[in-house]
């Protein structure tokens, strides 16, 4: 992500360019050009910051300020991930919930089978 910040920061907008994918109505283009627009002055501040050596205390408010503004679907943008307008922000499943779903059988159980495998007497 730093590299990311750096090269936005010298070229004075966001680095990276997502070309349309066939088949899918992408959004993150034109979502990375808004984030461009209101989020580059501050990557800037933030690099010249830190070059002068700043204060701890302004570059934390500046980059709090950053990650305040960007938002979550954002920061995925910035690392690579794609959105279409059918994408929905769901949050991640805890290590317990992906242990539970990997033990889960991977079959349509039926009534009798459902109370087997909950009582865990599951043959």
């Amino acid at each position: 992500m730093v590299s990311i910040l750096s090269l936005w920061s010298k070229q004075v907008s966001f680095p990276v360019t997502y070309y349309p994918m066939p088949a899918f109505t992408d959004t993150t283009a034109e979502a990375l050009q808004k984030l461009s627009v209101c989020c580059t002055t501050q990557v800037h501040s933030l690099f010249v910051h830190l070059q002068q050596n700043s204060a701890d205390f302004e570059i934390r408010k500046i980059l709090v300020d950053f990650l305040l503004k960007i938002q979550t679907k954002n920061l995925f943008r910035i690392f690579g991930f794609r959105l279409t307008t059918a994408s929905q922000e769901i949050r991640w499943p805890t290590l317990q919930e992906l242990q539970k779903g990997f033990n889960k059988p991977n079959i349509v159980l039926g009534p009798e089978e459902l109370r087997r495998y909950h009582s865990k007497n599951l043959p």
